[in-house]
């Protein structure tokens, strides 16, 4: 590699100086193309050093005894490391260890579980670690086949049965000068950059808000038109529903950005009354969030999105005269089958540890409380998001 990578060691990020810079919020919406995958450039997140889709192949092809190309054209050649180059980005070294490289020094710590480095057109470099001779086994995973690439710095070539993949997983985004660490808490995707190429790395809190509108869509359509318990659940289901779709509309492209300062919460305030509040959930060891809706500056939660490990789901808050032994109506619906279709990556988007480190980087910012205290705007540290956003194109800037 010709130019100076930026890394940023991510057990240091949360609790050192870094923990006290700003952090991004981006919201979008309208971001869907025509085949239902949401525009990764739209997010924020680039091309990821892919040529243009019209040029995308489809499939992986071999190029040379030691080299495949993916479909959006990124070429990995394979031996005792794993060289990747990008269509439109700087090159990337990873060693047997799945350690990042430049100019032969070491970037990263070794990943011992493995790496995963996830492309934009949906392929997955899968490095398991092995010796000097090189990775015990290189392989790529896309379109649900995997292909082995190498074995202990030999290149092969061979398909075989997909398997699951249980390591690490990082992102290749920008123009491929950018990886990135994605975790999806709700709705919401936390950007921690690992390595960035000839720029400041700076961490983003993204929400989705087509993942939002579907599975407020889906909850609608999972009430029931007659509730003893509450009785007025269709009718409020269907006022949400809808009040999604105009916060989140899916024919145009809107896109917000704001900047929050440590220690102050995340709630996200649309127009003068609507918020939405990101917050811890359930014990410190479950690792959870909730990012749910409130129709006030001081109204307790409507909906609300519960993001665990290896689940998301999403829940109708009841009012509190209409609760029994629970605080939702019914069990919610599963929001991860939107997320499928919407990103091009198999979930989980990342590994237990990963999920760890992202709280751990989020902790200025997330502050726990009573699920349903009612929270003034003037103490809530609200991010304001005006009722019309500014609308931006396709390309990404």
């Amino acid at each position: 590699m010709s130019a100076l990578w930026c890394i940023l060691l991510g057990a240091a990020i949360a609790t050192g100086a870094r923990g006290q810079q700003p952090l991004s919020l981006v919201v979008v919406s309208g971001a869907q193309g025509h085949d239902g995958r949401v525009d990764l450039a739209a997010l924020g997140l680039g091309s990821g050093g892919l040529g243009p889709q019209s040029e995308w192949t489809t499939e992986v092809r071999r190029v040379a005894q030691d080299v495949w190309r993916t479909r959006g054209g990124v070429r990995i050649r394979v031996g005792r490391s794993v060289q990747i180059e990008f269509v439109d980005g700087p090159e990337l070294t990873i060693d047997a260890q799945g350690r990042y490289l430049r100019q032969d020094k070491r970037l990263t710590e070794p990943a011992l579980l493995g790496l995963a480095l996830r492309m934009h057109d949906g392929a997955e470099l899968r490095i398991h670690p092995g010796s000097a001779r090189g990775a015990r086994e290189v392989t790529l995973f896309d379109q649900g086949r995997e292909l082995v690439l190498g074995r202990n710095g030999r290149p092969l070539g061979r398909p075989r049965r997909a398997r699951g993949f249980h390591g690490l997983r990082h992102y290749a985004c920008g123009q491929g000068d950018e990886i990135v660490s994605l975790t999806s808490l709700g709705p919401c995707l936390f950007v921690r950059p690992v390595l960035v190429h000839g720029r400041t790395p700076h961490r983003r809190l993204l929400v989705v808000g087509d993942w939002i509108r579907s599975a407020v869509g889906d909850l609608f359509d999972a009430t029931p038109k007659d509730s003893v318990q509450y009785p007025l659940a269709r009718k409020h289901a269907a006022f949400l529903r809808d009040l999604c779709a105009q916060l989140f509309p899916a024919d145009q492209l809107r896109a917000q950005t704001r900047s929050s300062q440590p220690g102050v919460q995340l709630v996200f305030a649309l127009g003068s009354d609507l918020r939405w509040m990101l917050r811890p959930f359930g014990r410190p060891d479950s690792l959870g969030v909730a990012f749910s809706l409130h129709l006030g500056p001081e109204a307790p939660a409507s909906l609300e999105f519960v993001s665990l490990l290896g689940r998301t789901t999403l829940y109708r808050v009841l009012p509190k005269t209409r609760r029994l032994r629970s605080r939702y109506l019914g069990r919610g619906v599963d929001a991860l089958p939107r997320a499928a279709k919407l990103l091009p990556w198999p979930l989980p988007l990342a590994h237990y540890s990963q999920r760890k480190r992202a709280l751990r980087a989020l902790e200025p910012w997330l502050r726990d409380g009573p699920q349903d205290k009612k929270v003034p705007a003037e103490r809530a540290g609200l991010v304001g998001l005006p009722q019309t956003w500014r609308t931006r194109g396709r390309r990404n800037r």
